[in-house]
């Protein structure tokens, strides 16, 4: 099972392209093309062109990439990819707690002067 949907839209691709433009036929041609080659572009490009609440777009295109064949969804994907950043940075963090504060405080003091 492909757990990716970008790898499993660019690897079907030509079979999606015309099902995705007749599913949301407000995304142009150049955002098909942007998809082709970005597809986790496919949330943000069906939210420009209909202004639709992100949550909603994302059910849709689960929905959507189920009925053709892809067995996860964007949502099961993202929460797998925080909870590992989250334990890395947890395991970082513990095994250099000095480090990482200085880390955080040099970020906090870039971003005070981007900010100020």
């Amino acid at each position: 099972m492909n757990k990716n949907p970008s790898d499993f839209i660019k690897k079907n691709w030509s079979s999606l392209k015309d099902k995705i433009h007749s599913n949301w036929e407000k995304l142009s041609e150049n955002d098909l093309n942007e998809i082709a080659e970005f597809p986790e572009k496919l949330i943000e490009k069906i939210k420009k062109a209909y202004n639709i609440e992100t949550n909603k777009i994302e059910e849709a295109v689960n929905s959507f990439l189920s009925k053709n064949g892809f067995e996860s969804s964007f949502i099961e994907d993202f929460q797998d990819n925080a909870e590992t950043i989250k334990n890395n940075l947890t395991n970082y963090v513990e095994k250099h707690p000095i480090k990482s504060l200085g880390i955080a405080v040099l970020g906090g003091l870039i971003l005070a002067k981007l900010i100020f």
